[in-house]
């Protein structure tokens, strides 16, 4: 992999972890009411885990971290279960990245997030 396909690389799981962690992971719900100043609530999470990863860390690693960011750093109970699907989610993303690079940076380039309407 050359220094464009990595950089390729990196944005593109950056841009799925945020998509996973905001609509799946979401430990306080602020994706329930599709308000637009929430949408970016756990961006800054998304480069200790994508460091994580790609640095080799393990599924239970990830599970690990999002657990206790879960619990010491939002001060919320628990969600190991969540956090496993979710780490496991995640690393379905970037093997599929890591294979199949043209067509996961087609299909995220392609992708809009349509939100529903306010009620």
């Amino acid at each position: 992999m050359n220094e464009q396909e990595s950089r390729q690389l990196i944005e593109d799981f950056s841009k799925l972890v945020d998509e996973i962690l905001c609509y799946i992971w979401d430990p306080i719900q602020v994706s329930v009411e599709f308000l637009p100043h929430t949408r970016s609530e756990y961006s800054i999470y998304v480069g200790r885990v994508c460091d994580k990863v790609m640095s080799g860390s393990s599924e239970d690693d990830i599970t690990d971290l999002l657990d206790n960011i879960v619990t010491k750093e939002m001060e919320q109970d628990s969600m190991r279960v969540k956090c496993a699907e979710v780490s496991a989610l995640i690393f379905k993303c970037y093997e599929f990245l890591i294979d199949e690079p043209e067509m996961s940076h087609s299909i995220l380039t392609n992708y809009k997030w349509t939100l529903p309407e306010a009620k």
